[in-house]
């Protein structure tokens, strides 16, 4: 009976993704997604992981470079403009802009890189 239950479930899944994939209509002219170009905002903080943050910079930097613009990336800070040292005693980098929670587009926040006894002193918040 349960093997009977199975087959029935996956025909009846399987029949639902045929319809719904054969009703589709096929898109508009006039697509929601016109505008191709998307924007990154690499969130820095006090304490940041370096690589965390250059590598994505460095790959989406890239990524406009080969899509003739459409994508741009900036290094931003919730408190705008400033200098933000990294977690590895000394690096910084200039956070370019404050962070804009209303820009669409992609916003990539970076670990941060703390050790077990910096972990044991954080106080436990419930949201």
């Amino acid at each position: 009976m349960k093997k009977f239950f199975g087959l029935l479930m996956s025909f009846v899944l399987v029949l639902s993704l045929v319809s719904s994939a054969v009703s589709a209509k096929p898109k508009e002219k006039n697509d929601i997604f016109e505008d191709k170009s998307m924007h990154v905002q690499i969130v820095l903080f006090d304490g940041f992981d370096l690589l965390d943050a250059l590598a994505p910079y460095e790959v989406f930097a890239a990524a406009g470079m080969y899509s003739g613009g459409a994508v741009t990336v900036e290094l931003v800070s919730a408190e705008g403009k400033r200098s933000v040292p990294s977690g590895m005693n000394g690096p910084a980098l200039e956070a370019q802009a404050a962070l804009d929670p209303n820009r669409s587009g992609i916003i990539l926040v970076p670990g941060a890189r703390v050790n077990r006894r910096e972990i044991r002193k954080m106080p436990l918040r419930i949201y």
